[in-house]
């Protein structure tokens, strides 16, 4: 397999994070996913020169599926295209490579083709999460705010405990101006991780936005925690995104274009 890396503009830029980068390639692949890393100029060329050279010490499959979720990060339509091709005509009725094709028909466009998609694998898993993440990914782009927030409270309804949809929840109000809501889902991640300070100035900001009587108590109150937390944990940093509050694993499964190489230990069938 050819590959031309010209609009990778970084690809010569050292990768300090990497001890094995130009070592053996099954210890480069293990560090990166062990380190989580976000190289995917240098992840693409690694897996090239592996299939160039035959190499056999990491499954060929596990290359292509890391191949593919390169590509969707830098938005190569045509190396999306040829990974999933090659795992979609290895494994056609596996749910795993089904995802993969999701994703590709997103990296696409083709929002609506991925949410057939999706709803064809859902009714073969029905309790899967991960393709529930995706739809609501899908209506994003497709800026169908109503359908997300519906699928989201879905979500939550039997996954209550998942901090990552009510971020995401949160963010879909606060776009529409529903701070109201968006001030219930910052309680909600509060009570799911109370020790991060920037979840509690995010609900300081909203009921500062709101800016109602009854609100300001619990904005003054949210404040001063934060503080406190600040003040108390000097190796807390504030983070001023979502995605920053949210494990790297999560922000592959809500990334529109996602890096994350998949970390699981299951089979393709």
């Amino acid at each position: 397999m050819e590959l031309d890396l010209s609009y990778l503009c970084n690809i010569n830029q050292p990768c300090v994070e990497l001890d094995n980068m130009e070592g053996n390639f099954k210890d480069f692949f293990e560090e990166y996913k062990t380190k989580r890393l976000e190289r995917p100029d240098v992840l693409i060329k690694r897996c090239f020169e592996a299939i160039n050279s035959n190499n056999k010490e990491v499954d060929i499959n596990l290359i292509y599926e890391a191949l593919f979720n390169a590509a969707t990060e830098v938005g190569d339509v045509e190396l999306g295209m040829n990974t999933c091709g090659y795992l979609l005509n290895k494994f056609p009725d596996s749910i795993r490579v089904g995802v993969l094709a999701g994703r590709f028909l997103e990296l696409s466009g083709e929002y609506e083709k991925a949410l057939f998609k999706y709803n064809d694998i859902l009714k073969k898993d029905i309790s899967n999460i991960t393709i529930m993440k995706r739809k609501v990914c899908c209506y994003r782009q497709m800026r169908n705010s109503k359908a997300a927030t519906e699928l989201l409270h879905k979500i939550l309804f039997t996954y209550s405990s998942d901090i990552s949809c009510w971020y995401e929840l949160y963010e879909l109000y606060t776009n529409v101006g529903d701070y109201k809501s968006a001030a219930h889902c910052c309680e909600e991640i509060i009570m799911l991780d109370e020790n991060l300070a920037s979840n509690h100035n995010r609900l300081a900001d909203v009921y500062y936005t709101l800016g109602s009587s009854g609100s300001g108590s619990s904005s003054s109150s949210s404040s001063s925690s934060s503080r406190n937390i600040n003040n108390n944990n000097d190796s807390t940093t504030q983070q001023s995104s979502i995605s920053t509050d949210i494990s790297s694993d999560e922000q592959g499964v809500w990334a529109t274009s996602s890096s994350a190489i998949t970390r699981g230990t299951g089979d393709f069938t």
